[in-house]
C-alpha cells in the first residue's frame, strides 16, 4: 500500500522535481493520498502517512529525506500532522476575518 501512496505523490501530483518541495509540502501530499484510502479512519491516517514517509526516506540520501528523517527522529511528525489537520477543520484561529463590531452610539 505505501509504494501505490508514494507513487500517487511522485506522479499524480505533477512533481517534476522532487528537491524543489520542502518536507511540509511532502508530508501535505502524503495526506492527502492517504485520505483518498476510505477504509482508514482517523489516527490509523496518522500511522499510515508516517509510515510511507518512513518507506519513503529508507535509503534515500537526498535532503528532502533528511529533513523528514529529522522530523521523525525528533517525534515532531506527530504534531505536524495535527497542526495540518486542525487548520483544515478551522480549529486553530489563524487568518480568520476578524469580526468588526458595530458601534450604536457616538463612540
Amino acid at each position: 500500500m505505501n509504494i501505490d501512496i508514494l507513487s500517487d505523490i511522485l506522479t499524480n501530483k505533477n512533481i517534476q522535481d522532487i528537491s524543489k518541495i520542502n518536507y511540509t509540502e511532502f508530508i501535505k501530499l502524503a495526506m492527502e493520498s492517504v485520505e483518498k484510502i476510505e477504509t482508514i479512519k482517523g489516527s490509523e491516517k496518522q500511522l499510515v502517512v508516517i509510515s510511507v514517509l518512513q518507506d519513503f526516506i529508507k535509503d534515500n540520501e537526498s535532503l528532502l529525506a533528511a529533513e523528514i528523517r529529522a522530523v521523525i527522529d525528533s517525534g515532531a511528525i506527530s504534531y505536524i500532522i495535527d497542526t495540518i489537520v486542525f487548520s483544515t477543520k478551522s480549529i486553530i484561529n489563524i487568518n480568520k476575518p476578524v469580526k468588526k463590531s458595530k458601534c450604536c452610539f457616538f463612540c
